[in-house]
């Protein structure tokens, strides 16, 4: 920095000595940098001894310092003058305009000239532009800007044919912030596949003789930063269509085009199916969705197919919204390889052409429940009494074990599941209603519910639970009678009760309920099945002993009579009893 400082006063032929230190505008401190780059920060000062020839001048001051790390800044600088080691003059304001020096800053981005984003095709021709955004230079004046790609993985400049890759242009801003892009290219890539490419940038103030006035050289900088890539592809289902709508399996046809290729080598291009929404792995039955192809190319540009086939089933969410029906963006990820060394990739999640979006049909929300009930000792359907004619027929004074089972029979998830017994004729309500829940919950749908649906996490297996207006989350329920769902479609749930002991000549009929309301539509739902119960029937009562003294022969066919009569008049009791 050079300040001119003007005088008047001074005596002809007296010695004086002008000193001047640097502060920074934005703290008011004295400006401090490692000058001799030893880590010590010291303060940036400048000196002169003149002897004025009249009383009127000027003299000049030079403070040279490193200001790499100033970019952007704004130094004040305060000057002394001394007559004999005493201060006789000063001029130290902070803000004063003339005295203040903004110190230029440069910010570089670069891109692909084909289509802006930050993927280059490492083939002929390949063009990077790199948009330089200058702050505090001088409108009217002329700078040139030059810059060098770099190799992220060396931190060398990239060679072709053993020469950098170079460009530079002149300009003149027209306001002291504004942009200026300069292109590297077209060059060839071909032999840069699956690296990187830095840009760094030095600038220069052409109109003060050349002299840099700063650069952007990181190496880490992601916005300085491209990557080259040898292939870039194209996906499609096999129709040729983005966009599928089905439930069932599907075949996604991905064109990779590759460039710079050795035709005398074998390569393998490996894709993989990617979630847009989480960025993540698509993943069925746990494993992720992989299709591959080998073969030698018989010029260094062409293209080759992967297809990847996938069951859409598994990924649809249990609760998928008829109202905002889940969508399914698939980006195929692929990787080039010879053997196991990897060559190149083109994996942007945010690329159109590398994108498919799966819309799997909804069906019309339509709730329904089904409740079944049975002797738990003799399963269902065998023990499913339902009608008096088929009543069970139960020992004396021993309790009996019932058991239920709730399904979603719908095309919706149910909430607020309730299940209920009443007692419809006989005697004996049914004791210790319980049912789990848990068995409703499926851990591999813990990231299906969708998050405005009133559903929150909670659980021992991380489920989202249904949480009614104005109501608390609660873990799904092992116990009770009673579940906030959500009961997914196909899914159940079990309940056990007791029916006490019934005495000789009682009986039992209930019916076991369960209530719900669709979660999509709102619609309540119920179903009832029936339980019958017949009461232990009475001992046979214990046929006498006729003895044969005396008895004629003549007297045999009365007795036999006599007998068969007892017999009849004891089944039709029986059989009364029945019916």
């Amino acid at each position: 920095i050079t300040d001119e400082v003007s005088y008047e006063g001074l005596i002809p032929g007296v010695e004086y000595e002008l000193k001047g230190k640097l502060y920074d505008k934005s703290t008011g401190d004295p400006l401090k940098v490692d000058l001799d780059g030893n880590g010590t920060l010291d303060e940036v000062t400048a000196s002169k001894k003149f002897t004025p020839t009249d009383p009127s001048g000027k003299e000049t001051l030079e403070f040279t310092f490193p200001a790499a790390a100033l970019a952007g800044h704004a130094v004040v600088v305060f000057e002394d003058l001394y007559q004999d080691s005493k201060k006789i003059a000063t001029h130290s304001d902070i803000t004063d305009v003339g005295q203040t020096t903004e110190i230029p800053q440069f910010k570089t981005t670069a891109t692909d000239k084909l289509d802006g984003d930050k993927i280059i095709d490492a083939n002929v021709g390949a063009v990077i532009v790199d948009t330089i955004k200058y702050y505090n230079l001088t409108p009217g004046k002329t700078y040139k800007a030059e810059g060098t790609l770099m190799d992220k993985a060396t931190g060398n400049p990239i060679l072709i044919d053993g020469k950098q890759v170079t460009a530079s242009k002149e300009f003149k801003p027209t306001t002291a912030t504004g942009t200026v892009d300069i292109e590297f290219g077209p060059f060839d890539a071909t032999t840069l596949a699956g690296s990187k490419a830095v840009a760094f940038e030095k600038v220069y103030d052409v109109t003060a003789g050349g002299v840099l006035i700063g650069t952007h050289e990181d190496i880490t900088d992601v916005d300085q930063t491209v990557d080259l890539e040898g292939i870039r592809t194209t996906a499609t289902f096999t129709d040729g269509s983005k966009v599928l709508k089905t439930t069932t399996q599907v075949v996604i046809e991905d064109v990779v085009e590759y460039f710079g290729l050795d035709t005398t080598k074998t390569y393998t291009l490996q894709g993989t199916l990617m979630d847009k929404a989480t960025g993540k792995q698509i993943l069925v039955n746990g494993s992720p969705i992989v299709g591959s192809a080998s073969f030698q190319p018989t010029a260094s540009s062409g293209s080759e197919k992967v297809f990847l086939s996938f069951d859409v089933t598994p990924l649809v969410p249990a609760l998928n919204n008829p109202n905002e029906p889940y969508t399914l963006e698939i980006v195929v990820f692929e990787k080039l390889y010879i053997g196991t060394t990897f060559i190149a990739g083109h994996e942007d999640i945010n690329d159109g052409g590398q994108t498919v979006t799966v819309i799997p049909p909804v069906k019309a929300p339509k709730p329904l429940v089904d409740i079944e009930k049975w002797s738990c000792d003799s399963g269902h359907p065998v023990g499913d009494h339902d009608t008096f004619d088929d009543a069970r027929a139960l020992d004396a004074e021993t309790d009996h074990q019932i058991c239920f089972t709730i399904t979603n029979i719908g095309t919706e998830p149910l909430v607020m599941i309730k299940v209920s017994d009443k007692l419809i004729a006989g005697v004996n309500e049914l004791e210790n209603i319980s049912c789990d829940f848990t068995k409703a919950v499926d851990p591999n749908q813990v990231n299906s519910v969708p998050a405005n649906q009133s559903l929150t996490l909670v659980g021992v297996n991380e489920w989202k639970a249904y949480v009614p207006a104005g109501g608390t989350a609660q873990e799904t329920p092992t116990t009770g009678t009673e579940w906030n769902g959500p009961l997914l479609v196909g899914a159940s749930f079990d309940c056990t009760a007791t029916l006490p002991g019934l005495s000789v000549g009682q009986t039992h009929s209930d019916t076991a309920t369960v209530e719900g309301v669709g979660f999509w539509s709102g619609i309540p739902v119920i179903d009832s099945d029936d339980w019958h119960g017949l009461p232990p029937e009475e001992d046979s009562p214990t046929t006498p002993h006729i003895p044969f003294t005396g008895l004629s022969d003549g007297m045999l066919p009365l007795a036999g009579i006599g007998f068969m009569a007892v017999i009849v008049g004891f089944a039709a009791r029986r059989f009364g009893r029945r019916s």
